[in-house]
């Protein structure tokens, strides 16, 4: 089944350069929540 463009993006899984989630918004840890800081902006 083809994903649609939406889909590709939601499944890409978290990045081994950003564990925490705070620049891809997916955390490693499924139950850590991302945190915005001053440099993200």
């Amino acid at each position: 089944m083809k994903q649609n463009p939406v889909q590709k993006i939601v499944n890409v899984p978290p990045s081994k350069t950003d564990p925490n989630g705070s620049y891809t918004g997916k955390p490693r840890d499924k139950d850590e929540v991302p945190v915005q800081d001053a440099d993200d902006l």
